[in-house]
């Protein structure tokens, strides 16, 4: 009797505790863009409460705003900047449930979003959980692009 209550409880505390863990959810990369496609990104927050924005198209345009120094800069992007900056949106494998969100209170706050005409896509990340978004190496790309370009020229 004392061996059949032992193995019930094992096997109640066995079912509990795999119920209890949650299946991480499958990235999925975001389908190739097509010739046209659109990537924003906003960067806000920190310590000094900065404003950072970029809107890159497909044909290369690149537009950056600093809103803190109200400067604003268009210009366009070399074939190979393009280039790349398409094989890294057709990379980018985002989980459908979204990225958890932290409670970094002086974090960056990252939004970025793809148009395209097959889909749209919208990521919302901070420093704490931009490494497990999928789309870190985008971002990372797509802020370097935009700080080249709003750097003054010498």
């Amino acid at each position: 009797m004392l061996k059949i209550k032992l193995t019930l409880s094992l096997l109640t505390i066995f079912l509990f505790i795999s119920s209890c863990s949650q299946a991480k959810p499958i990235p999925q990369p975001f389908p190739s863009p097509s010739s046209k496609w659109t990537v924003k990104l906003n960067q806000s927050g920190g310590i000094a409460g900065v404003l950072l924005t970029v809107e890159i198209s497909s044909d290369g345009q690149l537009k950056a705003r600093d809103q803190r120094s109200n400067r604003n800069v268009t210009q366009n992007l070399s074939s190979q900047s393009t280039s790349k900056l398409n094989q890294l949106i057709s990379n980018t494998a985002v989980s459908a449930k979204g990225v958890p969100q932290s409670s970094c209170a002086d974090c960056f706050i990252y939004d970025l979003e793809i148009q395209s005409e097959e889909s749209d896509l919208h990521i919302h990340v901070d420093d704490v959980t931009i490494k497990n978004s999928g789309a870190s190496e985008l971002i990372t790309y797509v802020i370097k692009l935009r700080d080249d370009a709003l750097r003054p020229n010498p």
